[in-house]
């Protein structure tokens, strides 16, 4: 059931099924999780699906390029009501992770546990910082995925110092309707850096297949220009 950032049902949206639905009746965690955390898990659900409600599908190709495109315009949409919400899930997020740290999702469960990180992924620079440790050491005690270690580091790394990392963070470009990479420090090495982190070598080229891309070195550096250009021009930002 998805439920409106206020809490409030919208009946309108009530019969569209959650497209974590499935996840949630397969999960687990979530029917261990104990009591004590127990009443997190609706109030997680709604904060999930509320991040998402504008987000999901915009960078999923496999109901295919013309679902994508229709899915990134309707976030395009709807940006205004998304930085709302996102300030509204901040908010709240950072209640919980001020009081019980970062869940795992053994403790929570899985999408319970992504919730806390979209969130915060998608929260303002001094929020993200704010967590970036916690989360380093989440990962490495080995309780969280690296890979939202990355995606955090390339979104502080690029509003730093306009160069990501380890390749997580894209911008989509209306004319052209197709995806390009955010500029990264070391191309050359970027899957040796991964696998430091403890991503496994395929993964980058698995990563970037969501948004249609196929990683080669020479076309990323022969586009660079352009892309710094588009990006100095329109103050691009991950979305």
């Amino acid at each position: 059931m998805v439920t409106s950032v206020f809490g409030q049902k919208n009946e309108k949206e009530d019969s569209v099924p959650s497209p974590f639905s499935l996840v949630y009746a397969i999960d687990l965690y979530r029917k261990s999780v104990a009591d004590s955390l127990k009443y997190l898990i609706p109030v997680l659900d709604s904060i999930l699906e509320s991040d998402q409600k504008y987000r999901y599908g915009t960078n999923n190709n496999s109901k295919g390029k013309k679902e994508q495109e229709e899915a990134i315009q309707r976030f395009l949409q709807h940006k205004n009501e998304v930085r709302y919400i996102d300030s509204m899930n901040t908010l709240k997020v950072s209640a919980i992770l001020d009081r019980y740290g970062w869940l795992d999702r053994k403790r929570i469960g899985i999408m319970e546990s992504d919730a806390l990180f979209f969130v915060i992924q998608h929260a303002d620079s001094a929020t993200q910082e704010k967590y970036l440790p916690s989360l380093r050491k989440a990962v490495l005690d080995k309780t969280i995925s690296p890979h939202h270690l990355t995606m955090l580091e390339d979104r502080i790394s690029l509003k730093k110092n306009k160069y990501q990392v380890y390749g997580t963070q894209l911008f989509y470009y209306p004319p052209n309707k197709r995806y390009y990479l955010m500029p990264l420090i070391d191309p050359e090495d970027i899957i040796q850096t991964r696998k430091a982190i403890g991503l496994d070598s395929a993964s980058f080229g698995t990563y970037l297949t969501q948004f249609n891309l196929v990683w080669d070195i020479d076309t990323y550096k022969k586009e660079l220009p352009d892309v710094q250009k588009y990006l100095l021009h329109n103050k691009t930002r991950p979305k």
